[in-house]
C-alpha cells in the first residue's frame, strides 16, 4: 500500500512537471496542482484515476477551467475538455467538483429518475469524496424541503445543489456527505449488536421527530432510503454509528396533502392510511410512523413483517376496503402473540431488548391513535439506551 502511493507521487510529480513545461503553465499553478493531486491521490486508493489523468485534472482546474467559470460555464463534461472525467462548479457555494462517473466503485446506487456516483469536492489541502445524486426531473421542492431541513440530527447532509443543461436535457444533482452505499437493512444488519440497532433506531427517530416538527412528509419511506455510517473499534471502544434518512424526492409539507397516498410504496403504508382522503395532518404523521416502524421491525426481527407479503398488494388501490381489513387482521395475528407476553411480563420488569422490541411493535400497531408521536417515541428510545448502559 505505501509503496503504491509511493509510485503514485512519484509517477504524478514526474508528469506535471512534464505537462507543466507543455503548456507552459506558471510556477504557482505547478505548485496549487501538485498539492491537489497530492491530497487526491491519499484520499483514497480507488478512485480509478491514473498519475497522468489526475495531474490533468487538478491542473485543468487551477488554469483553464477558471476561464469558462468566468464565462458562466459552470458544467464541462469530459467530451468537451478531453479530460478523464467531468468537472462542475457550485457558483453559489464556490465549490469545484470532479465527478468520477457512475461504473465500478463510484456507483452507488441508481433509481427511476436518479442515479447516484461518487463525486470529489476540490480542495488542495482538504479534498472531500461526496456523494453525487443526478436526476434529470425538476428537484426545486426536495431541495427546498432539504433546506429546511439542515442541522437536524438524523437527516442526510447536504454539501451543495446545482442546476445545468447538456445536450438538450435539464439536470440537477444534490451533493451529500457520503454514507456506506444501498440499504443499511440488507448489508449490515446481522452484523450489527442489538446496542447498535438501538442506536439506529434512536438516530432515525431524531430525523423523524425534526421531520414531522417541521411539517414535512417524507412519503418514500423503505429501507434504502436509510443511509448508514460505521466507524471502526479502536483501543476497545464501541463503535461509532451515524444512521440518516434521505432520498426527499416523493416529500411534501404536510399543509400541502389532501387526498394524496402518504406512501408511495403500498407495502409500507398503514390500514388506516388506504383512505387518503378521510386523512387529516396528524393521520399523515401516525401513518409514517407505521412505515418507519415497518424498517424497524425488519431491522429488529432480521425478517420482513409478515404483512408486507405480495399477496396483499395485488389488488390496490382498487379494493382499498377489503386491503385495509387484511392487512389489520395480518398485523393482529402477526404481533398480537408477542404483545400479549410482553405486556404480561411488564409487571416484573421488562430488560431493554424487551423494551426495544415493546416500541417497535407500538409502531407498527394497527390503531393509529396507540401508535404514538415521534417526540414521545424518540425520548422513549433514549431511555431504553440509558438503561441498556447500565446494565
Amino acid at each position: 500500500m505505501i509503496f503504491n502511493r509511493l509510485f503514485l507521487l512519484a509517477s504524478l510529480t514526474i508528469y506535471i512537471i512534464i505537462t507543466v513545461i507543455e503548456v507552459n503553465a506558471g510556477e504557482r499553478q505547478l505548485s496549487k496542482a501538485l498539492q491537489a493531486a497530492r491530497a487526491i491521490s491519499s484520499l483514497d486508493d480507488k478512485i480509478e484515476l491514473t498519475a497522468g489523468e489526475l495531474a490533468q485534472l487538478t491542473l485543468f482546474i487551477e488554469t483553464d477551467f477558471k476561464k469558462y467559470i468566468r464565462q458562466k460555464i459552470y458544467y464541462l463534461p469530459r467530451r468537451v475538455s478531453g479530460l478523464a472525467r467531468s468537472l462542475e462548479h457550485d457558483p453559489k457555494t464556490g465549490y469545484t467538483f470532479i465527478h468520477l462517473g457512475n461504473q465500478g466503485r463510484s456507483k452507488l446506487g441508481r433509481g427511476a429518475f436518479k442515479q447516484v456516483s461518487k463525486s470529489i469536492l476540490y480542495d488542495r489541502k482538504n479534498p472531500i469524496m461526496v456523494a453525487r445524486c443526478l436526476q434529470s426531473r425538476e428537484a426545486s421542492r426536495e431541495i427546498g424541503i432539504l433546506q429546511h431541513l439542515q442541522g437536524l440530527q438524523g437527516i442526510v447532509e447536504v454539501v451543495a445543489s446545482t442546476e445545468y443543461e447538456d445536450q438538450g436535457t435539464k439536470y440537477t444533482t444534490i451533493f451529500s456527505k457520503l454514507y456506506s452505499p444501498g440499504a443499511f437493512l440488507h448489508r449490515v444488519n446481522k452484523r450489527l449488536t442489538v446496542s447498535e440497532k438501538m442506536k439506529v433506531v434512536s438516530q432515525i427517530l431524531q430525523g423523524l421527530e425534526g421531520m414531522q416538527a417541521r411539517g414535512v412528509v417524507h412519503r418514500d419511506i423503505k429501507n434504502s432510503n436509510y443511509l448508514l455510517n460505521i466507524k471502526k473499534r479502536r483501543h476497545g471502544k464501541r463503535r461509532k454509528i451515524q444512521a440518516v434518512i434521505s432520498d426527499f424526492g416523493l416529500s411534501r409539507y404536510v399543509t400541502d396533502l389532501n387526498k394524496i397516498y402518504v406512501e408511495e410504496r403500498f407495502d409500507f403504508i398503514a390500514p388506516e392510511a388506504l383512505f387518503p382522503e378521510k386523512m387529516s395532518h396528524e393521520d399523515y404523521f401516525r401513518a409514517e410512523i407505521f412505515a418507519v416502524g415497518c424498517s424497524f421491525y425488519e431491522l429488529f426481527y432480521e425478517m420482513r413483517p409478515p404483512w408486507q407479503e405480495k399477496l396483499f398488494f395485488s389488488s390496490l388501490p382498487k379494493a382499498p376496503e377489503l386491503h385495509s381489513q387484511a392487512l389489520y387482521s395480518k398485523i393482529v395475528s402477526s404481533t398480537m402473540a408477542r404483545r400479549l407476553a410482553l405486556a404480561r411480563k411488564k409487571e416484573r420488569g421488562l430488560s431493554a431488548k424487551e423494551e426495544f422490541e415493546a416500541l417497535i411493535l407500538r409502531m407498527v400497531h394497527p390503531e393509529a391513535r396507540l401508535r404514538g408521536n415521534a417526540a414521545l417515541l424518540r425520548k422513549k428510545m433514549a431511555k431504553i439506551i440509558k438503561t441498556r448502559y447500565r446494565t
